[in-house]
């Protein structure tokens, strides 16, 4: 289950593939999410064939948007799971545990299991370690490249509602990014308080 090989066609595909308005879904937040899937799942214990599905995954996971739209992009992921994961040889029954976890990374759909869980963690982790102020900021200007534009007031709310409702579904990513993710609301808060004179939900 050669995952080098399939980084490497990953990082092809999105490289040739992705409309340049993604600028927050892009090859780093793959290589991020990869990251975080393996530094969660091994904490976790998870290994071998387990930790190959999680793995190639993360990688995968949003290929779906090099079709140029939000919508439906977990669907594109899993669609182009099947190909390049066919291409390097793996099962049928690889391929569709590998689209299980990709479907799980979709806001609709609750984490069931360790591994679903895992993976969602590694797509939203990056709100609760340095650096998520300046990936959030690539965010949005990935939402207003798509035509979903913020002045400052209504990106903080965005940001709060978000950040307040946002769950980790691991210990081993609660005790690695949660205190970082609560650090991060409470500066929204305040940047929120600056700018209403209020506190934010009342």
């Amino acid at each position: 289950m050669d995952i080098g090989v399939l980084k490497e066609r990953v990082g092809a595909r999105l490289g040739r593939e992705l409309p340049s308005a993604f600028t927050y879904h892009d090859w780093r937040h793959t290589l991020e999410v990869h990251a975080a899937a393996v530094e969660f799942g091994r904490a976790e214990g998870v290994a071998g064939r387990e930790l190959a599905w999680l793995e190639a995954a993360a990688l995968l996971h949003d290929t779906g948007y090099t079709a140029g739209s939000v919508a439906g992009h977990e669907d594109n992921s899993i669609r182009i799971a099947g190909v390049e994961l066919a291409r390097i040889g793996w099962s049928r029954s690889d391929i569709d545990a590998t689209a299980g976890l990709i479907r799980a990374t979709s806001f609709e759909v609750r984490p069931a299991g360790l591994l679903e869980g895992i993976l969602r963690d590694a797509d939203v982790e990056y709100a609760g370690r340095p650096g998520q102020r300046e990936r959030s900021l690539d965010f949005r200007r990935e939402l207003a490249n798509i035509g979903h534009g913020f002045n400052e007031l209504e990106w903080i709310v965005f940001e709060l509602e978000f950040f307040t409702r946002l769950e980790f579904f691991t210990r081993s990513c609660r005790e690695a990014r949660q205190a970082g993710l609560a650090a991060a609301a409470a500066g929204l808060r305040e940047e929120y308080r600056r700018s209403t004179g209020k506190e934010f939900g009342l």
